[in-house]
């Protein structure tokens, strides 16, 4: 997928261990608007898989079962976001995108 580009992995071993792919709705926005990141799978039917999102700031909000996720940033700033999917409580995957928040003009 474009748009956006991992800094983090396949934590997974194999080739068929559950994998993902962010997207990121934009990379670079004005303080006080949402940015939105989707969530792709691969290789996960029939396992137990969840992802974990986390924010270097801004309000994080998780939308359908973990596959959406939306950050609104009140302040400018570079700012990190990242998808870790588990199987169970093992970590196979991660990938973490940039976003840079612009002050009001």
């Amino acid at each position: 997928l474009g748009g956006c580009e991992g800094m983090g992995r396949a934590l997974g071993s194999g080739d068929d261990a559950p994998s993902m792919d962010v997207r990121a709705s934009t990379r670079s926005l004005v303080a006080g608007e949402i940015a939105t990141f989707t969530l792709s799978t691969r290789d996960t039917y029939g396992r137990d898989v969840r992802a974990v999102w986390e924010s270097s700031g801004g309000d994080l909000t998780t939308d359908e079962g973990g596959r959406v996720a939306r950050v609104r940033f009140a302040e400018p700033g570079e700012y990190l976001v990242t998808a870790k999917l588990f199987e169970g409580e093992r970590e196979v995957d991660q990938e973490t995108v940039n976003v840079r928040v612009r002050p009001v003009p």
